[in-house]
């Protein structure tokens, strides 16, 4: 890089400045001296007239023309309501006092005006009369459009008719969904601050989600996903009812409803993502604060489907345990297996049902699975590779394992049963094989064959035992909905249904 070279210049200053250089200075001090003064004289000024109104509102005066005399009274009103949320509920907004703004200022000043927007932006919903400061807005940004050009409301100029109105949020809104922007370009587009708080920004985020939520077809994936599952999201006010979180959830789940539809996976993990599972206790803090404030409707729905992920993972388990440890015995009873518990689940007989996991088959669901997208099950911690599921049909209640686990069956369950204790998540594997029968044997003394006991005897029709007593105890099974052609054809051989 080259050096720059510059001629040498003499400067000759007098040892004093001369008596016209001191005049100049002395005006010049006199005049800061005299704006420090004024802005001074101001600044009291604003802070009399606000103490003032303050104590013109709390005698219970709360009229125009007794609080707003002078244009000051203008500003010292909107800074108060900027800064003092006390005064802003003894005096909300009103149509008699804009009124009165504009008698004595047509033509607010931009502080008056950045004030106003800012409350309009902040509070919108909690506004007071908010169609009166709609209104008043609309007019003093539409009439000063030249004058705010360069300003921090120019942008909010060009935009103010539509930005400025209840239907504002929905008319963002629908331009980002329509150009396929993020929502902060648009907002930043069009002038509207994105204080943290704010209830129009609010407002906006929250339409945003629903109206992107209400495009969607059922199992169809959003990147709003990933955004709605954060927690801060999630746990964002949505009305005086729900949260965010809530109204996800309850507007996927019904979606699915409307359309007698299951829940499909993505939309599970998210819904399990947000709220968990909803077969925790009702005691829960987790039930209380997710689950209670939705409709029954919704948390059946919810339960039906994760009743059919636990069935998912113990089929998933049991056949890569078999595939894995080359276990021809299991791999050969596998796929009657899964029909018949798949039949249950496909024609809606299940009404509950919990999973339980040994030590490696919980590593594995790790390995394979999110955390929070897991359903809720119990860890057997006495048992490496042994995995079952507690199926409720109601009437009946089944016990399904992996390995050589013999298929139990009981008309009802002991009171206050460890086996469906959602606060309980740790048991052994002696609690389902043998404390359970014990259980109920104690409590129904009486029911000597309970429970009914059925092995997968490879060769036997082991489903025709398990669909005779599920029919003694008022299921209404029919055989084709649990058994294949093969073994269909040869049930029809012994009954006539």
């Amino acid at each position: 890089m080259h050096k720059l070279s510059l001629p040498r210049i003499n400067l000759q200053l007098p040892d004093f400045p001369d008596k016209e250089t001191v005049l100049f200075w002395q005006k010049q001090s006199a005049k800061l001296a005299e704006k420090a003064v004024r802005t001074g004289m101001a600044s009291t000024a604003l802070k009399n007239r606000q103490f003032k109104i303050i104590q013109t509102i709390t005698q219970g005066d709360t009229s125009a023309t007794s609080l707003i005399a002078k244009p000051i009274d203008i500003r010292a009103t909107v800074s108060l309501w900027a800064n003092d949320n006390h005064v802003y509920e003894l005096l909300p907004i009103s149509k008699d006092l804009l009124d009165r703004f504009v008698e004595l200022r047509p033509k607010f000043s931009i502080s008056v005006l950045t004030y106003l927007t800012n409350i309009f932006f902040e509070k919108y919903n909690q506004c007071g009369d908010l169609d009166a400061l709609i209104d008043c807005l609309s007019e003093q940004l539409s009439q000063q459009k030249k004058k705010l050009t360069n300003t921090g409301l120019s942008k909010l100029s060009m935009y103010s008719t539509e930005v400025i109105s209840k239907k504002g949020p929905q008319f963002l809104v629908n331009k980002a969904v329509e150009s396929k922007l993020e929502l902060s370009t648009v907002l930043e587009a069009h002038g509207v601050p994105r204080n943290k708080g704010s209830n129009y920004v609010n407002t906006c985020n929250l339409l945003y989600y629903v109206t992107r939520l209400n495009k969607l077809t059922i199992g169809e994936d959003s990147d709003l996903f990933s955004e709605l599952c954060k927690k801060e999201v999630k746990m964002a006010p949505f009305d005086n009812q729900y949260r965010i979180g809530h109204k996800v959830i309850d507007l996927l789940v019904n979606k699915c409803i409307q359309s007698n539809l299951s829940i499909p996976e993505n939309w599970q993990k998210v819904i399990l993502s947000i709220a968990g599972d909803p077969r925790a206790p009702k005691s829960s803090d987790n039930f209380r604060h997710w689950w209670m404030p939705l409709n029954p409707k919704v948390i059946d729905a919810v339960r039906s489907c994760l009743s059919k992920v636990d069935l998912d993972l113990f089929l998933k388990t049991l056949q890569d345990y078999a595939k894995r440890e080359n276990n021809k015995k299991i791999l050969r009873m596998y796929p009657k297996r899964r029909h018949f518990l798949k039949g249950l689940f496909d024609h809606d007989l299940v009404v509950d049902s919990r999973l339980f996991v040994g030590n490696n088959i919980e590593s594995y669901l790790k390995r394979n699975f999110k955390e929070d997208e897991l359903p809720s099950y119990v860890k057997l911690s006495d048992s490496r590779d042994l995995c079952a599921i507690y199926i409720n049909l109601g009437t009946a209640h089944i016990l399904e394992g992996s390995h050589d686990f013999t298929m139990r069956i009981y008309d009802q369950l002991p009171p206050r049963s460890t086996i469906t204790n959602y606060g309980i998540t740790q048991l052994n594997g002696s609690d389902l094989r043998t404390k359970l029968q014990k259980e109920y044997q104690r409590h129904f003394p009486r029911m000597t064959d309970i429970p009914k006991q059925v092995k997968h005897t490879h060769g036997k029709l082991w489903q025709r035992d398990v669909i005779s007593i599920l029919k003694s105890m008022g299921i209404g099974v029919k055989p084709e909905w649990l058994l294949d052609g093969n073994d269909l054809k040869e049930y029809r051989k012994d009954y006539i249904y």
